[in-house]
């Protein structure tokens, strides 16, 4: 009996000593979203430019009821940027990857670029780190290596640790374009 009660004290000193330090650890994410696009008023962290046009859609939604409807009209680049992230999270370091769902509904391949600014600054975009994907069509699951990006002037690496805005784009294009954005986010 005296062993019982022995054990007893023993789990309630150390039980809360165990949750308290429990508490103190620093959760890591393994992945953080980005846009999701199933608030309406998280638009407001768009750039809205010319020869561009954003429309939320449920059609092609690959995470939760709404994707975002991208209609680059002809130009020498119209461009769907953001400037603002999820609730300003602009810290990148923990993370590897940039994932997001492409939904080209059209019938031949699309080449869109992408372009990373680290800093808030208007450094030409030979100083961002840049590239490109081809984007199939129907669904494309896009992941670009954020470690692995480097501009192509300055050969800079990517800072991390503040993502000021990201941006997609077209060259020259010609015709009308349509394309769905969904589940932007970066993970381990």
């Amino acid at each position: 009996m005296k062993h019982k009660y022995l054990l007893l004290k023993i789990f309630l000193i150390l039980f809360p000593l165990f949750f308290i330090s429990s508490c103190n650890k620093v959760v890591h994410k393994k992945s953080q979203m980005i846009f999701d696009f199933e608030e309406p008023g998280k638009l407001n962290g768009l750039v809205w430019q010319c020869k561009v046009d954003y429309k939320l859609n449920m059609l092609h939604a690959t995470q939760g009821l709404y994707c975002l409807e991208v209609d680059f009209y002809p130009s020498s680049q119209p461009e769907f940027k953001s400037s603002a992230f999820n609730d300003l999270f602009h810290d990148w370091r923990s993370f590897k990857w940039l994932c997001l769902d492409i939904f080209n509904p059209g019938s031949n391949p699309i080449r869109l670029f992408y372009c990373i600014d680290d800093h808030s600054h208007n450094f030409p975009w030979i100083d961002k780190a840049n590239g490109s994907i081809l984007l199939h069509h129907g669904i494309n699951h896009v992941k670009i290596n954020l470690l692995r990006l480097k501009s192509p002037g300055s050969q800079k690496k990517l800072d991390l640790s503040y993502i000021a805005s990201i941006g997609f784009f077209l060259k020259n294009s010609k015709n009308k374009v349509v394309l769905f954005f969904d589940n932007i986010h970066i993970t381990r």
